[in-house]
């Protein structure tokens, strides 16, 4: 099999980057990238039918710099925009960053000297963001060391197991990873499309490389699509994510959810159960009755003693199948933070 070699040139990276009403913080984001000290990019705008000032700001952009391209699409979402995205990348290594956040000035720098060491040939690099508070994220489960890992196993134990970090934006990805099969989408939800689609990445990759620099800041918009989940987003993050865990389970019969992120997966079911008090009585019943014959409620049942007591009490009233219970609790639980 030939293998590729990047010790004698640049590697140059594919930045994506879905455009969708974002003119508040657009040329700030654009900027990030024309503002780095590493020089071989393109930047692959995906103006995903904006009805703001967006379209006009690429459009700016892309005639001043040709490493910018613009493409103008329906609105399709930010994940169709990425594969269209991916489709006419002619890069290394892909980026993908989302068009209210930013780089960090040396990232393409960075992440060029990591991938030329030793001339090592790395599928991956995961690295570090910064909050918009400047603040690294507090979850434990995003500390780590630098490190390599090796074999698809052990990065897919790794990333969703023991780490919990399904976040694409903080991924590198060799572009000869992102085959048109991988492009395919599972139980289509705005927020999780892209855990499925990093998911299938993870399954094609055999070496990945950990650094802790932080080369993205991630900027908490209020107006975000994952601020904004209706009980169906929320119910299709669960099918989504649990489809994930089950199918590495498999992979890695020897696996468990740990006890440092099953309080955080044991939110993804419960979220839609405390948004769900619009549902109809009949759909509730039968997607609590979904969730909890699941596989991520059955390794989240069997830590309960590792939950909150709001989230125990949920537990066991869908263990039990409770649901009129279960709706009454949600509906004054609702009400008193609501307050």
């Amino acid at each position: 099999m030939k293998t590729e070699s990047y010790n004698k040139r640049s590697i140059k990276f594919s930045i994506i980057c879905p455009v969708y009403n974002s003119e508040s913080f657009l040329s700030e984001c654009i900027e990030s990238v024309i503002k780095q000290n590493y020089q071989n990019w393109e930047l692959i705008l995906v103006n995903d039918g904006s009805t703001d000032g967006s379209t006009r700001i690429c459009k700016a952009f892309s005639q001043k710099d040709a490493r910018i391209v613009l493409i103008n699409q329906e609105n399709q979402g930010p994940y169709q925009a990425r594969i269209n995205g991916i489709k006419e990348a002619t890069g290394d290594y892909v980026l993908f960053l989302d068009s209210d956040d930013c780089f960090i000035y040396n990232s393409l720098n960075v992440l060029n000297n990591h991938l030329l060491f030793k001339n090592i040939n790395f599928d991956l690099l995961l690295f570090n963001f910064v909050k918009e508070d400047n603040s690294k994220y507090a979850e434990s489960s995003f500390n780590y060391y630098e490190n390599d890992i090796d074999g698809t196993h052990n990065i897919l134990d790794y990333v969703f197991y023991k780490k919990n970090i399904g976040n694409l934006c903080r991924f590198c990805v060799k572009k000869s990873l992102l085959s048109n099969d991988i492009c395919l989408s599972i139980n289509s939800s705005r927020y999780t499309e892209d855990a499925i689609f990093l998911f299938k990445v993870l399954l094609s990759a055999h070496k990945m490389r950990i650094i802790t620099n932080e080369l993205y800041y991630y900027r908490n918009n209020l107006n975000s699509i994952t601020h904004n989940l209706t009980s169906d987003d929320r119910y299709n993050r669960f099918v989504n994510y649990n489809y994930i865990l089950e199918n590495i389970y498999y992979f890695n019969k020897y696996l468990e959810l740990s006890n440092d992120n099953i309080s955080l997966y044991s939110w993804i079911p419960i979220s839609y159960i405390v948004s769900s008090n619009k549902d109809k009585y009949r759909l509730f019943k039968s997607r609590c009755d979904d969730i909890r014959n699941s596989f991520m409620f059955c390794n989240i049942s069997k830590q309960n003693k590792n939950l909150t007591k709001t989230r125990s009490i949920i537990v066991y009233l869908l263990e039990k199948r409770l649901f009129i219970f279960l709706r009454l609790f949600i509906f004054f639980f609702n009400k008193r933070i609501n307050r």
